[in-house]
């Protein structure tokens, strides 16, 4: 069982499209209360167990955002217990 608790705000969006199937229903949506930057977001994604280090995580970012990776597949996200989801 988890020890910390983060505080994460939730915030409920009604489907205001008319044309879905889910109009009118309310989704959950995260409350994001900060911006991250790709440093930051790549530190995110190391903390959360990634087998790859710092420097090559944000190296694939980069090239992503930059464009300059057309053909480059996302690697898959593997849970801390090595299972890929």
């Amino acid at each position: 069982m988890a020890k910390n608790k983060i505080a994460m705000g939730i915030n409920l969006r009604k489907n205001k499209n008319q044309q879905n199937a889910g109009f009118g229903k309310y989704y959950p949506e995260v409350d994001v209360k900060s911006t991250l930057s790709l440093k930051g977001f790549a530190q995110h994604l190391v903390d959360h167990g990634s087998t790859y280090g710092l420097e090559t995580v944000e190296g694939v970012l980069k090239k992503i955002t930059q464009g300059n990776a057309p053909g480059l597949l996302l690697l898959p996200l593997r849970s801390v217990r090595g299972q890929i989801k």
